[in-house]
């Protein structure tokens, strides 16, 4: 019966309560608010959720929003008035804030992303992600170490291993060390993760839209480290500003954490197709006469972007079935609490 209810629920009906994402600029910044909103609505995965995402950009006076540089160790990092910034949030009945400001220079992510109008525009789009749980793939030094590596911070797109070789072929590799691989579902089946028998690492080279395991990332240069910091792309947005794609893991790792913030899925969620994943590679041969070199230039992990700043969280994607919407549309029993930040 509740089955043959939830079928007269409409699309539109459930679209109705969209996620919302509140843009807060200073007068001064409005326009790059804009010119923001424009270029982040020509990225997956915001652009492919159509009514179930609103942004609404809303004005803040400088006073309020309270901008500065004030972390000696991080002096590109920016914090503005946290309390004004999730006030604005209730009060719009947004999921998640970010801020752009003209007073300070740099950016930062956590609960909430902030960016100066001076940095480049996608600056936003890597603290965004650090909002919905990304952490950074390039390599801390210095100061940075000490604030960020004590402990290092553990996130979806980072992978901490102490590598057990040898290593006979990728999947014995896998078998030793998959389950600490967030993206292992990435990584297609002709892309090494292995450099002979000793290295454990995807050498540089052009694998596609395939995910690898590459060394190196966010606490890296921390000395006394006993796990390598390998992370899935060569290059990034969390690596560096000059690239500007959003790969299919980090998409939907995007959609989990809004859809925590939401409070339940997206109806039409974009659907992708996953190649191979690690455990299915366990059982298919694999040749043995050919090996991968190992790359013996230095691993370079240049400090290409500021650090973040503010807690990150891992989102859990929401399990949401049939009995859920019936629950919540038919039969309401207590209201719900939306997360809040996805956490």
């Amino acid at each position: 019966m509740k089955y043959l209810l939830l079928s007269l629920v409409s699309l539109s009906a459930l679209a109705q309560d969209p996620y919302r994402l509140v843009m807060v600029a200073d007068p001064q910044s409005r326009g790059r608010a804009e010119e923001y909103k424009n270029y982040m609505l020509t990225k997956p995965p915001f652009n492919q959720l159509g009514n179930q995402m609103e942004i609404v950009i809303t004005e803040m006076s400088d006073s309020d929003l309270s901008c500065a540089n004030d972390m000696p160790t991080s002096p590109r990092i920016i914090r503005c008035n946290t309390n004004k910034l999730n006030q604005r949030k209730r009060e719009l009945g947004g999921h998640h804030v970010v801020a752009f400001t003209n007073n300070a220079t740099g950016g930062a992510g956590g609960q909430h992303a902030i960016a100066s109008v001076d940095y480049p525009l996608n600056t936003m789009m890597h603290e965004m992600m650090h909002m919905y749980g990304l952490a950074d793939e390039y390599c801390y030094t210095g100061s940075e170490i000490q604030e960020y590596c004590n402990p290092p911070r553990r996130a979806p797109n980072v992978a901490m291993i102490a590598p057990n070789p040898p290593f006979a072929n990728k999947g014995e590799a896998f078998a030793k060390h998959g389950d600490k691989i967030g993206w292992s579902g990435e990584i297609h089946a002709p892309t090494p993760i292995t450099q002979g028998t000793e290295v454990l690492g995807t050498p540089s080279g052009n694998y596609g839209e395939s995910a690898g395991l590459y060394e190196g990332g966010h606490c890296t240069n921390k000395t006394a480290l006993r796990e390598k910091i390998y992370r899935p792309y060569q290059n990034s947005i969390m690596k560096t500003l000059s690239v500007d794609t959003i790969q299919p893991f980090y998409q939907a790792r995007i959609l989990e954490a809004m859809e925590a913030a939401r409070g339940r899925r997206f109806e039409a969620r974009p659907v992708r197709n996953t190649t191979v994943s690690w455990p299915q590679m366990l059982s298919e041969p694999e040749e043995t006469t050919e090996t991968t070199e190992v790359q013996t230039e230095e691993i370079i992990c240049p400090p290409l972007l500021d650090p973040t700043t503010g807690e990150t969280s891992n989102a859990e994607s929401l399990q949401v079935d049939m009995d859920y919407i019936f629950n919540k549309f038919f039969k309401p029993k207590k209201k719900s609490v939306r997360p809040e930040n996805g956490q």
